[in-house]
Formats: structure tokens, C-alpha cells, sequence
């Protein structure tokens, strides 16, 4: 027995003797893997603060502690929830059940209000918010969250509408941390690390799903369909669809579609072989969701990237040439999947496709809009807002939100929220590339801009969600942050 202390203490104090990178990458790659063993939410929670003391063990300090663990605990999306009603079942087609709007006290949140704590202790002892000093385009965020607490008072069902304006909220309250954060460089290093293992947990767990041909029936899975959406419209499904630890396959492709173009930049920094093999799993796993949009949205962001590093900065890709036989030998397995992915687009324009069933959401979503054009129907509230003007229409056998982040910021928040949030997402992006063309330090940098860009591309077709914004507004600071002394 004192042996086996030994060497678990040999490898603790290993493990604590990495650099920054390596040490979040692996401590948090282990923590995910022994959440497979989580039995509910009390040792979820439990788990995270857990999470945080480890990572103090490194840095000593609690606030970035918190903020890290905040970053790891994203993709964990259980916890205790709360429901409320929007459609009861009777309202609704044959077969389907109630529409519930969802408050669910992730790992996010708990860390969330904690990271507020000692923020808030912190600045009554400092006596200052240093962390939130405005610059110019940021009021472009505040009128954001302002326009949209304007549509929560406006809406019809204001404690639904106030709960997603919280979790709005809190996401830009991570763009100004981050952006304070990340002024030390080794943060980012240690940010990078998270998102390695990240992308490599989720994708070995859809590969597993994938092969298993259904959830892996473990506590940190929320379960396909049982969020926003209900089903997926009628296809030529003959394959499975993985969606992780994530409600719906769909939400899994647009999160790798934000991460794997970072991954895919983190290759022309340095051969490592550790990078590669993330990518390869981020890109399988990719594949296990039959996510189409994200596949065209990686595969975009991923040129661009090249185009930027290579073509105008001359800069190789540092893959190892083993590792090119490695990724063309998966590509040529998961061709088939992909091909009948592709071929079931001869569906998509008939009655109840993929894309006529986007379109006619856009079409009566539309009808809301020009009717709240201002200030929207609500946070949440778009679905039974479009059944209550349209009752036999396209919700009525599909409950779910019209499928574009833009047309789903538009109707729920309005004109005015919805030209601020973009606005500020445009001009930050516009202000980094311009940066990249001229000078790249480092090279991982633009993997945040594809990240950015793919995150734009796919939401073309889906719904915006929290998580995905939150990541967004932390890679915009980052990009904020090199752009005054790196650009």
C-alpha cells in the first residue's frame, strides 16, 4: 500500500512539474474522463470545485482558478433544472409533449457565482473594477444587453425571458474577464491546454456513442432531442448521430465547428504530435455528429487560416509526414458516411427537409419580426410567440427555433440588440484580421479568428446557444488582448 502512495505521489508531483499547457491538458483531460463515474449532480458539482483546487494547486490564485474551471466545466451541461411550461401538449401535433423552456444549474453557473464572489471581494478590497474598463466598441455590448432586457420587459412571459438574459449576461461578463485575464501570456497557454481536452473528451465520447449506436447511459449526458428540438426532419437517416455530452448532434458539431480551427492553427506553431492526434480525434468525432453545416463551416475556417499562415506569411504546416498516411486512411473509412450524409441533400427541399423546414421558420418568424421589429418577442419565447400567430404552421409539428442565429437573435431580442451583438462581433473580427495580415504573433492566433468564423458560418443554419457565445466573447478578448501589443 505504501508503495502504491508512493508512486500516485510520484506522479502528482510529475504531473505538477509541467509546463502551464501540458498540465491543464492532462489534469483536465483525466478529470473529464473520471466524470464517466459521476453519479449525480451533488458529485458534480462536487467534482468541479474539486477542479478548481487543483488547478490553485498550480497557479495559486482563486480567481483565474475559477475562471479556468469555468472554461473546463462548458461543456457539462446537466444539473439541477428547472422547467417552464411554453406549449402544453394539447396544443401541439399528434405525439409530441410538452415545450418546456429550460434553467439548469450547470457547473457553469455554480462556478459562475463563485468566480462573482471573489471578484466582488476583490474589488471592495481593491476598491476598483478593474476588470471592466470600457473601451469604445464594447458599448456596443452593453447596448446589447440592454436592448434585450428592454424585450424582456416587453415579453409576455417576463420570468422565462429574465432567466436567458442572465445567462446572456454572464457571457459577456466572461469577455471582460477573459480580456483581463489573458493580458499574461500564460494564461492563454493554459486556456489552449483546456480546449485540448476539451475537443479530445468529447470527441472520443461521440466515437464511442457513434459505435454504440446510443448514449453511453452516464449521468454528464443530457440525451439527444430533449432540449430545443424534437426530432430532426425527415431524411435518409441510416447512420447514428453522436451528439456527446450535449442535448442535440447539432450543438456538438457547431461547438467543434469553434474549436478545431484552433486546434488546426496550433499545428503551425510547432510539430507535436499531441496536436495532431487532437485534431484527428476533434475531425472523427466531427464526423460522428453528421453535422453538415459544421463540416462546411471547419472546412472554410480551416482555409482560411491556411490561406492566411501559408499564403501570406509563408508559415508551414508543422504536421509530421507519418501523420498525413494517418489522416488520409480515417478520411477514406469515413467516406462512406460522408457521401450518404451528403446525398440525403436530395431531401432537403422536399416537404419537411432540412432546408424547406428552414425556410418556412424563417418565414414565420419573419411575420413576428416585422410585428416587434424593435425589441423582439422575448428571450425564449420565439416558439410559442410563432405557434400563437401561425397555430397549424410549421411549430406546430416542429417546436423549435428558427434555425439561424441571426433570424434567432433578430425575432427574440430585436432590431436594436440584434445590430448591436453583431456589430461588435463583426468590428472585433474585422480589427484582428487586418491585424493578421500585416504580422502574426504568435501563429495560434488566427486559429481564434477561424474559430470566430466558423462559429458565424454555421450559426447560418442553427439556433444560437449560451455556451457557444460564451466561447466566442472569450476568443474575442483574447484577439483584444493581442491586438495592442501584437498586431
Amino acid at each position: 500500500m505504501r508503495l502504491l502512495y508512493n508512486k500516485l505521489g510520484s506522479g502528482i508531483n510529475w504531473l505538477y512539474s509541467l509546463s502551464q499547457e501540458r498540465f491543464f491538458y492532462l489534469t483536465t483531460l483525466i478529470f473529464y474522463g473520471l466524470l464517466y463515474f459521476n453519479v449525480n449532480n451533488k458529485t458534480l458539482y462536487g467534482s468541479f470545485l474539486l477542479l478548481v483546487l487543483i488547478y490553485k494547486k498550480k497557479i495559486k490564485v482563486w480567481d483565474l482558478s475559477l475562471f479556468l474551471a469555468a472554461v473546463a466545466s462548458l461543456v457539462i451541461v446537466t444539473g439541477k433544472t428547472f422547467k417552464f411550461l411554453l406549449i402544453p401538449w394539447h396544443e401541439l401535433a399528434e405525439g409530441l409533449g410538452n415545450y418546456y423552456s429550460y434553467f439548469i444549474i450547470t457547473p457553469f453557473v455554480l462556478l459562475t457565482g463563485l468566480l462573482f464572489f471573489v471578484k466582488g471581494f476583490k474589488w471592495l478590497r481593491e476598491k476598483k473594477m478593474s476588470d471592466f474598463k470600457i473601451k469604445l466598441s464594447d458599448w456596443l455590448l452593453v447596448g446589447f444587453l440592454l436592448f434585450s432586457l428592454i424585450s424582456v420587459g416587453l415579453s409576455l412571459s417576463r420570468s422565462v425571458a429574465f432567466w436567458g438574459w442572465v445567462g446572456i449576461t454572464i457571457s459577456i461578463v466572461y469577455y471582460f474577464f477573459g480580456r483581463s485575464f489573458f493580458q499574461k501570456n500564460v494564461n492563454k497557454q493554459r486556456f489552449l491546454g483546456i480546449i485540448q481536452a476539451t475537443v479530445l473528451f468529447e470527441s472520443v465520447w461521440a466515437m464511442a456513442q457513434f459505435v454504440k449506436r446510443d448514449l453511453l447511459g452516464r449521468s454528464i449526458e443530457v440525451g439527444v432531442y430533449q432540449s430545443r428540438w424534437f426530432f430532426i426532419p425527415r431524411e435518409n437517416l441510416l447512420k447514428y448521430r453522436a451528439s456527446g455530452t450535449f442535448s442535440h448532434p447539432n450543438e456538438l458539431a457547431g461547438w467543434l465547428a469553434i474549436l478545431l480551427p484552433i486546434i488546426f492553427a496550433l499545428n503551425f506553431k510547432k510539430k507535436s504530435k499531441r496536436y495532431v492526434f487532437v485534431l484527428i480525434s476533434g475531425l472523427v468525432g466531427l464526423g460522428m455528429t453528421l453535422g453538415r453545416s459544421a463540416w462546411g463551416a471547419v472546412f472554410v475556417s480551416m482555409g482560411l487560416i491556411y490561406w492566411i499562415l501559408t499564403i501570406k506569411h509563408r508559415i508551414k504546416l508543422k504536421i509530421p509526414r507519418k501523420s498525413y498516411f494517418l489522416i488520409g486512411l480515417i478520411g477514406v473509412i469515413l467516406s462512406g458516411v460522408f457521401i450518404s450524409r451528403l446525398l440525403s441533400l436530395n431531401m432537403a427541399n422536399q416537404e419537411g427537409g432540412v432546408w424547406n423546414t428552414r425556410i418556412v421558420l424563417i418565414k414565420e418568424a419573419w411575420l413576428l419580426i416585422k410585428q416587434f421589429l424593435l425589441f423582439g418577442v422575448g428571450i425564449n419565447l420565439s416558439v410559442p410567440r410563432m405557434l400563437s400567430y401561425n397555430p397549424f404552421g410549421k411549430i406546430y409539428s416542429y417546436p423549435t427555433p428558427v434555425h439561424s442565429i441571426y433570424f434567432h437573435v433578430l425575432v427574440e431580442t430585436g432590431l436594436l440588440a440584434s445590430l448591436a451583438l453583431f456589430g461588435f462581433i463583426f468590428i472585433k473580427l474585422k480589427k484582428a484580421y487586418q491585424g493578421m495580415i500585416k504580422r502574426i504573433k504568435p501563429v495560434y492566433l488566427v486559429g481564434f479568428l477561424g474559430g470566430v468564423t466558423g462559429f458565424l458560418l454555421n450559426g447560418l443554419f442553427h439556433p444560437l446557444s449560451v455556451f457557444n457565445l460564451t466561447y466566442i466573447l472569450i476568443m474575442l478578448s483574447l484577439l483584444e488582448g493581442h491586438n495592442r501589443n501584437e498586431f
